[in-house]
């Protein structure tokens, strides 16, 4: 661009005529996409038979109440017999992460990318174990409050809560799981407990545990299913609604492969969810909005 002649006359360097020599620079700082939070497996039942070493299936037996009678004076006594039966447990979930990083990339990087992809692909495992157990919510059959309520209510809570009282469900590991439209809900409920307010209770990085209501444990995750674009299901659980029987836990291996000159990396995990009593859990619908 030439100069405009009122006191001298040519051209000036310019970052357009200049930019050969201005250098771009890169952070060290890396903007990693945000990982969802991952809650159902520390809270759900877990089972280990012989440590699951060998099988793909796990029987869990169930052992039904008896009823007492009355003895009559100068009669025998009448044995029960009981036919008890079984929730099946099936080890199909095989899931895997693979990465291949190139030696040029390896060396020309400023980064670590071994570290950075292994935390990532962890993450992945974690989250898609989390996001099969909280499937399991399209075959719950009992439910609280409506689509077309709106927010979450008091009363849709409470209704959910009488659910599990009827069945005899235990007081204590009850938990009310809830996504980002339903934590902003429960922010409105007077009776709602946050524990980052308090100050007394484990944060929620280590329990994914952000509240309490009503006796019921708050978790929060993005992970729920979402039935349509509008409508949102949360769910009010005992532990032993579902049983998880995680057969190899999340693995990395590597190894150089001459073939492609770059380290090959996968991380993989075994495992199997189920829904283990169908009375310990209530789904709390709402809406989106």
């Amino acid at each position: 661009m030439a100069l405009d002649g009122a006191v001298s006359r040519g051209s000036a360097v310019t970052v357009t005529t200049g930019d050969a020599y201005i250098p771009e620079l890169w952070a060290p700082e890396l903007l990693k996409q945000r990982d969802k939070a991952t809650v159902m497996v520390s809270h759900i039942m877990h089972v280990r038979p012989e440590g699951l070493k060998k099988g793909d299936t796990v029987n869990i037996p169930w052992l039904t109440n008896e009823t007492a009678l009355d003895k009559t004076a100068e009669s025998a006594i009448t044995f029960s017999s009981n036919t008890e039966g079984k929730v099946t447990l099936k080890i199909d979930k095989y899931k895997y992460v693979g990465k291949l990083i190139e030696d040029i990339v390896e060396v020309q990087s400023n980064y670590d990318l071994f570290t950075n992809y292994r935390d990532k692909i962890a993450n992945a495992l974690a989250q898609v174990v989390d996001t099969d157990v909280l499937a399991l919510t399209m075959g719950v059959a009992q439910s609280a409050g409506t689509w077309a309520a709106g927010s979450i209510s008091k009363n849709a809570i409470l209704t959910g809560i009488r659910m599990l009282d009827a069945a005899e469900v235990p007081q204590e590991d009850r938990f009310l799981v809830v996504d980002a439209f339903g934590r902003e809900d429960l922010f409105l409920i007077d009776d709602f407990v946050r524990y980052d307010a308090g100050g007394v209770k484990p944060s929620a990085i280590k329990t994914g545990e952000i509240g309490e209501i009503y006796g019921l444990k708050v978790l929060f995750s993005n992970n729920l299913m979402q039935p349509t674009a509008t409508s949102a299901v949360g769910m009010i659980f005992h532990k032993d609604a579902f049983a998880i029987a995680l057969q190899k836990d999340v693995s990395v291996k590597t190894e150089y492969s001459v073939d492609y000159i770059g380290m090959k990396m996968v991380g993989y995990n075994i495992y199997g969810v189920t829904i283990a009593r169908t009375d310990h859990v209530a789904l709390l619908r709402y809406t989106r909005s």
